[in-house]
């Protein structure tokens, strides 16, 4: 998982796992240490603030999703869904918003 950055919302944090990873043993064979796991599916993680375990937050794969840096969220719909707005280096911009019911 290589998290460069996440974003909050009032009830949420939102964090991207994306496909560009960083391997520090490519620095000592004289490459670049940042690359891309093509076979890797980026995914955003959604976690309630107050979550107590692991079994509360909820990933949500992304496919060619590979968010640099976040640059709002909010919630809407009473907490039911969570908008993100961040760059995308796959793209000029990317807005998601993300459903997530917790009455489900």
């Amino acid at each position: 998982m290589s998290i460069h950055d996440f974003t909050a919302t009032e009830k949420y944090v939102v964090i991207p796992d994306m496909q560009i990873v960083v391997d520090s043993w490519l620095i000592v064979r004289g490459r670049s240490p940042v690359g891309v796991d093509r076979e890797k599916v980026a995914s955003l993680g959604v976690i309630p603030k107050y979550a107590e375990d692991e079994a509360e937050s909820v990933w949500i794969e992304a496919a060619g999703f590979n968010p640099l840096h976040c640059v709002n969220a909010w919630d809407e719909d009473g907490g039911d869904t969570v908008c993100v707005v961040e760059t995308n280096a796959a793209a000029a911009w990317k807005y998601k918003c993300i459903m997530q019911n917790q009455s489900n």
